[in-house]
């Protein structure tokens, strides 16, 4: 397992992010330790110091680390949010993607294809894009924004996708291991009536008119 999660270049995985020399620093550390505790088979405790490094100083290599790490522990559907992680590096930072070696991008792609058929996937649409994703509760906490692809516990689940402006949308999915559901929802925008009265006799007339031009 060694190959797979020292060989990735450290500076690249500490370049990407402005952080600060302390912070960078600690990631290293962080990384080295993750690295070390891998090494010997000891995922739980690699996977809490790459989550940490990853805070500190995102980075694709992070990204890749925690996947596998995930990946071993059974934890499908979180590993394929890692995964995916790693791949989306090439579109939110081209430059930090280019500092990862092919072989690599070509590992992430691969790792990510193999547990597809132990994960439920939900992929979400939304016009206009940018929504939240939840799933059966808000209080669980978003899945990101519009549009996502996620793994989630198979069954019945309730999708929740919300964005200013819109009015709530709730549908119903059912998940199934190795499947993917794709829903598309079209917002519906907040409307509402509003009524005004004041004095001098001009005053709505001027407000109507920054209303047209609105």
């Amino acid at each position: 397992m060694r190959t797979f999660l020292v060989a990735i270049v450290l500076a690249a995985t500490l370049l990407p992010s402005p952080a600060r020399a302390d912070s960078a620093t600690e990631a290293k550390l962080r990384f080295e330790r993750g690295n070390r505790l891998a090494d010997r088979g000891k995922w739980e405790g690699a996977l809490d110091e790459y989550l940490v490094a990853a805070r500190l100083a995102p980075a694709p290599g992070l990204s890749f680390n925690i996947g596998y790490c995930l990946e071993e522990l059974g934890r499908f559907e979180e590993a394929f949010t890692a995964y995916s992680e790693f791949l989306e590096w090439e579109q939110s930072d081209p430059a930090a993607w280019g500092d990862v070696d092919e072989a690599f991008r070509g590992k992430g792609r691969e790792r990510l294809a193999q547990i597809l058929p132990n994960v439920a996937r939900l992929q979400v649409t939304t016009e206009p894009a940018g929504a939240a994703i939840y799933l059966d509760h808000l209080r669980y906490g978003r899945y990101g924004v519009t549009p996502r692809t996620l793994a989630a516990l198979q069954g019945d689940r309730e999708l929740i996708v919300t964005l200013a402006g819109y009015r709530p949308a709730h549908r119903k999915v059912r998940l199934t291991k190795g499947e993917e559901v794709v829903v598309h929802v079209v917002l519906e925008r907040r409307t509402g009536t509003v009524f005004f009265a004041g004095t001098p006799a001009d005053a709505l007339e001027k407000l109507s008119a920054a209303f047209d031009k609105a």
